[in-house]
């Protein structure tokens, strides 16, 4: 235990320089990028360190998602369960830096073992640390603010585990093993596939090895069931709750578990990503979608070479691990140059794709994570092949060896790949306006910025204030659930921020359910303004501060409560939004009639489809809905809704939406996007109805 804690201590010195100059400053700033999910990921950390000290799990809340609320489940439950003391003493922020930063210890700490398990102790395995603490793929994660990818240490531990039970097989080897990837898959279920897969190749090998040399045969076969059965039993409490938030009627965050097109080539990975330096990305989500996400798993020239060093001498079962982690992490389909590779016009299925027919139900959408166990493997193996150098060398210059590779490998990752070091920072520092709220809910605008998540940090201010908000972890107009009040925020498009003046009814709607209303002029000068004309007439001129204006809401009279509408009053036609929306949170049978009901009134229907036919989460009663009713009641610029409803799975969707595309006017880019569907479709029915939209002169 001293050995290990002089290790950690060694390493968290390592992350304090990686997380360089943020972690300096742990109380006043986060570790991550303002832009993206730094925020609501920060804010996960209070969440549920607050339900715990009330003495509740942290799964059904009424501060979120407001007025209702819902169930919620926090992706990185783990991290901020343990972290738990430290945000009730010292703050989120505090605990979610540290937690990021141990992470990092911990995964270089993992590595090292993991070296010496697959070599024997000495220098040379800290090579492998520093390897994987310093990945690319780490370092971006980290710079997203997506916590709970930056887990990777338990991976690394799962992987040492394993290769302890592959030496030498022992029951308390095999109990480790279990519980360790029992946490793995309760730190991200995405990590926790990632080992399965590599474990269970790895285990059968193993035991079909031992039954031919007749060694242990027997104990090993039935130890190894009591073993997956420990990792069961660990997963349990937070499996239970992760499934019971995306089955929830009232779910706050809806997973959408087909893969259409558009979300394909969001997350295509290119083979490429993995050898090619410099600021290569597989998708410029940047330029092409508007979102400021970096994603690599750039494995580094100077590991390369040294893992492949170390193949020549021996490991390669550990080799052909961490390839089969790259191949799980190329995703469905193989992408190649900016699109998919095509034979006989038809994309070439993966690994990857075979996995999830046999897991349908689970929303597995972003492949490239499940390429972690080779940067682990990789990692170590490198630190092997540092071993082999050594071997060759006059020992007055091996110390030089190990760190010229050191230094090589940790400015690969830092310098080298899409990673940006320093990494960036969002300010921690909440204004102190928030402490004027009450018990009434907390109304931050504008809703959205562009495509950048800047407003998710109205997730982080309800730290401070602690109010309900009416918005979900993805922050936007089209996700707040005070669907009354922010159906007169949307604009004729059904997609865009248009706010107009409310009525009556929604000024006393406004009043009794919103203590504080605050406008982000540092986010949207043009939106703020435009909502601060509105407000003005109604609550009198704000309070300015900086950048930011606000009204701190008189308590409401609760004699004129009776002539308030609530929402549950209203019929489905009364309130398009809130009721499709509800119609992906209950059972097809039970649906039906809403169906039916808000297909009668599909000029108003048409109107929300707008923006809900352009969701990831819409449920497939949304997306037929939405096809019929735009089939019936055409919008201006409802192509574009159309298209992307084109690209989901269901064959009674995508039918529905090509008789409704037959009545529109299709520009010659419309045209051109239609032939990809034709090229790429497999069902015999729809390519014939999709070949009505090719020009003639083009190859069939």
């Amino acid at each position: 235990m001293p050995r290990f804690c002089a290790r950690f201590a060694l390493w968290f010195a390592f992350a304090l320089l990686v997380c360089a100059p943020t972690s300096l400053h742990i109380s006043s700033l986060l570790i991550g990028s303002e832009e993206i999910d730094v925020w609501n990921h920060a804010w996960g950390y209070w969440y549920v360190a607050d339900a715990l000290s009330k003495g509740y799990f942290p799964l059904k809340t009424l501060l979120v998602g407001a007025p209702e609320g819902g169930t919620l489940y926090y992706i990185d439950s783990l991290g901020a369960f343990v972290a738990s003391p430290i945000t009730l003493l010292f703050g989120p922020a505090v605990a979610y830096n540290l937690t990021l930063l141990t992470r990092i210890a911990l995964s270089a700490l993992a590595a090292q073992y993991l070296c010496e398990e697959l070599s024997k102790p000495g220098i040379h395995s800290w090579i492998a640390g520093v390897a994987y603490a310093s990945t690319p793929f780490l370092l971006c994660e980290l710079a997203n603010g997506i916590s709970e990818v930056c887990a990777t240490q338990w991976i690394a531990w799962t992987m040492w585990a394993l290769a302890r039970v592959l030496k030498r097989g022992t029951l308390k080897d095999w109990m480790i093993l279990g519980v360790l990837q029992g946490i793995t898959t309760t730190a991200t279920f995405y990590y926790g596939l990632t080992s399965a897969l590599l474990i269970v190749p790895a285990v059968v090998f193993s035991l079909i090895k031992r039954f031919i040399k007749g060694a242990q045969f027997s104990r090993q076969f039935l130890i190894a069931p009591l073993s997956a059965l420990v990792g069961l039993a660990v997963l349990l409490p937070h499996g239970w709750a992760f499934w019971e938030s995306i089955h929830s009627d009232d779910r706050l965050v809806l997973r959408d578990t087909t893969l259409n097109d558009q979300l394909l080539r969001h997350n295509a990975v290119d083979p490429a990503i993995f050898i090619t330096p410099g600021h290569y990305q597989s998708v410029d989500l940047l330029e092409q979608y508007g979102e400021p996400f970096i994603h690599t798993a750039y494995l580094r020239w100077s590991v390369i070479l040294l893992v492949l060093l170390t193949i020549t001498r021996g490991h390669r079962g550990w080799f052909f691990l961490g390839v089969l982690s790259l191949t799980f992490g190329m995703g469905s389909y193989l992408w190649v140059d900016g699109g998919w590779f095509l034979i006989n016009d038809q994309m070439l299925s993966l690994p990857f794709d075979w996995l999830r027919q046999v897991l349908p139900q689970i929303a597995i959408t972003h492949p490239l994570r499940l390429s972690i166990a080779a940067q682990a493997i990789f990692a170590a193996l490198s630190g092997v092949g540092i071993l082999h150098i050594k071997r060759l060398l006059n020992p007055s210059f091996q110390i030089h060896t190990v760190w010229i590779f050191t230094i090589l490998i940790a400015a690969e990752g830092l310098f080298g790949s899409s990673a940006k070091w320093p990494l960036p920072a969002a300010s921690a520092e909440i204004p102190k306006l928030y402490e004027q709220s009450d018990t009434r809910a907390v109304l931050d605008l504008p809703a959205e910025v562009g495509t950048t998540m800047k407003t998710s940090r109205y997730f982080w201010m309800q730290t401070k204030h602690q109010s309900p908000i009416p918005y979900t972890p993805d922050v936007r107009v089209g996700s707040a659930r005070d669907f009354l009040l922010f159906k007169n925020f949307i604009g004729g498009d059904g997609i865009s921020e248009d706010p107009r003046e409310l009525s009556s009814k929604l000024q006393k709607h406004l009043k009794r359910s919103y203590g504080l209303i605050v406008l982000h002029g540092e986010l949207d000068s043009e939106m703020a303004k435009r909502y601060e004309e509105i407000f003005t007439p109604l609550l009198g001129p704000p309070v300015k501060e900086d950048l930011l204006s606000y009204w701190v809401l008189p308590k409401w009279d609760r004699q004129q409560k009776n002539q308030l509408v609530s929402q549950k009053d209203l019929s489905p036609c009364e309130d398009v939004p809130r009721n499709l929306s509800k119609m992906g949170q209950i059972s097809s049978e039970a649906s039906k009639p809403l169906f039916n009901e808000l297909l009668s009134c599909s000029s108003q229907t048409a109107k929300a489809c707008m923006m809900q036919g352009l969701k990831e989460d819409t449920s497939t009663a949304e997306a037929l809905l939405c096809a019929k009713v735009l089939r019936k009641e055409p919008q201006s610029n409802d192509i574009e809704v159309l298209i992307h409803l084109l690209r989901r799975n269901e064959q009674v969707v995508r039918m529905e939406v090509i008789q409704a595309i037959k009545k529109r006017q299709l520009s010659p880019d419309h045209r051109q996007r239609l032939e990809r569907f034709y090229r790429e479709e497999r069902i015999p029915d729809l390519k014939r109805q999709l070949q009505g939209f090719i020009p003639p002169s083009a190859p069939k």
